[in-house]
């Protein structure tokens, strides 16, 4: 009774966020992968649900089916999954494609199978149910709890791949990252990991010992937690490289036009001066939001200019760029002031404390704390005898 309540709890949220992500007609292309995710979850939560004697106790007659059914929705999942996170990433509106469709053969191929098998023995008897066997029935099902966990392995490559192209990408628009490298696909992964280990385990325990579930009820809290948590993230998840080249875009045909250009080197030469004078001069590396875009703006230099410059001139992303000079910036007022580490951080630009201890250990070799520490000792002083 538990798992159904769980199961539920689960159902209903997920329709709910299906609902809230397919209303949302800005970036749709994004949102409607894991609006689907979440629509196709709750028919897995479905079939959990019915599953359970105490509350269709006609399902048990049909539980191999219902058991196969369940997997084939499960694996739907990841294709949906890894279209969503590469929407998200997407610099470019792509949209569905029709060889996506190639990522949902596995999924479909036992449907059609049994639906095949059941339209054969359609033609012979009037019920074909009571033609299959529920053995055979059963050794599909073990075969695609073994294969529903290679398949996650395998998107999970596809989508720490992709993530990790998405965080190069970012270093060349933003000085700031920290809120936009989805970190939190890490924990949704293995909670997603947990989960299918714990299903998988059970159904081939099941299907090879008849043994009762052991993981009641806590696989059920783990699938709760894995909806609550994509849904609070899916939510309030935007494109923000997507969005960022936006606003970059103009409708300006010249612009396009030079934007497709190279610089000569001279051009190179004087819009990294440009670049050089509102950093370090001006101090911009001190505002926590700049970005390319904001950049280019101030030096009224087309973007991809800057780009350009950053990447054959200075030879840095933008983001290591920015961030050197707060950490130089840094270094200076640890040695100099009184000044907490915390306020320091915010006063060079960065906008969170995690971001700009990475930066600092990563150019100094030492922990702000540490820096602090070995440049105010006061240098030994040796006397003549």
């Amino acid at each position: 009774m538990y798992t159904a309540l769980i199961s539920a709890l689960a159902l209903g949220q997920s329709l709910l966020v299906a609902h809230l992500l397919a209303r949302r007609i800005t970036y749709s292309n994004v949102y409607l992968p894991l609006a689907t995710f979440f629509a196709v979850n709750a028919l897995v939560q479905l079939c959990f649900i019915v599953r359970e004697p105490s509350v269709a106790s006609i399902a048990l007659t049909h539980l191999s089916e219902i058991t196969l059914l369940k997997l084939i929705a499960e694996l739907a999942l990841p294709p949906l999954l890894w279209i969503y996170v590469r929407e998200l990433t997407s610099a470019r509106t792509r949209g569905w494609r029709q060889t996506d469709l190639l990522h949902f053969i596995f999924p479909l191929a036992p449907a059609l199978l049994v639906a095949f098998i059941y339209h054969l023995l359609g033609m012979i008897t009037q019920h074909p149910a009571d033609h299959i066997s529920t053995t055979f029935i059963d050794k599909i099902n073990a075969i695609l709890n073994i294969a529903a966990l290679i398949q996650f392995c395998v998107y999970v490559i596809f989508v720490m791949r992709r993530l990790k192209s998405y965080r190069r990408s970012l270093l060349n628009f933003f000085a700031s990252t920290a809120d936009m490298e989805l970190r939190w696909f890490r924990t949704a992964l293995l909670l997603v990991l947990l989960g299918i280990t714990l299903e998988v385990s059970a159904e081939i325990l099941y299907a090879l010992f008849e043994t009762p579930n052991p993981f009641v009820p806590w696989n059920g809290f783990v699938r709760l937690a894995l909806v609550w948590f994509f849904a609070a993230w899916g939510l309030r998840q935007t494109p923000d490289l997507r969005i960022e080249i936006a606003q970059t875009d103009t409708e300006s045909d010249e612009v396009k036009k030079y934007e497709k250009s190279a610089l000569s080197a001279d051009q190179l030469a004087k819009v990294s001066e440009k670049i050089k004078s509102a950093l370090e001069q001006d101090k911009g590396y001190k505002d926590p939001n700049l970005s390319l875009r904001t950049l280019s703006e101030k030096i009224n230099v087309v973007p991809n200019y800057a780009s350009q410059a950053l990447n054959m001139e200075i030879k840095e992303t933008f983001f290591d760029y920015v961030n050197k000079l707060r950490v130089l910036d840094a270094m200076d007022r640890l040695t100099s002031t009184d000044d907490t580490v915390l306020a320091i951080s915010s006063e060079v630009g960065f906008n969170s404390r995690s971001s700009f201890y990475t930066a600092f250990k990563k150019i100094s070799g030492q922990t702000p704390t540490a820096y602090r520490k070995t440049h105010s000792e006061p240098e030994n002083l040796s006397f003549p005898s």
